[in-house]
């Protein structure tokens, strides 16, 4: 983690940095804090896929509905290769279509 957060200050990895420190957040449970960091590589890099996948986990884990439909949206316009390719996006998006 402390390597990820040195990287964060260093122009060309600040937001792979912030990415990778939002996945170590969230694969152990600690979906706040995970949040922040995609935020933040989401604010510098918003074009990234698998980012907004990242962030799509993470509100599902915050129970965090309208934003997951801003995001998969956002995700659909960037990359629809991503949503028609991806079976794990189209489950969340079609959960999110029933509410």
């Amino acid at each position: 983690i402390q390597y990820y957060r040195n990287l964060i200050d260093k122009k060309n990895f600040s937001a792979y940095s912030l990415k990778k420190l939002a996945e170590i957040f969230y694969e152990n449970s600690h979906y706040s804090q995970a949040e922040e960091f995609a935020l933040k590589a989401f604010n510098q890099n918003d074009t990234d896929p698998e980012l907004m996948l990242l962030i799509i986990r993470i509100y599902a884990a915050l129970a965090m509905w309208p934003k997951i439909v801003f995001v998969a949206t956002k995700l659909m316009r960037a990359d629809n290769s991503v949503y028609e390719n991806n079976a794990k996006a189209r489950v969340i998006w079609q959960s999110i279509m029933i509410l």
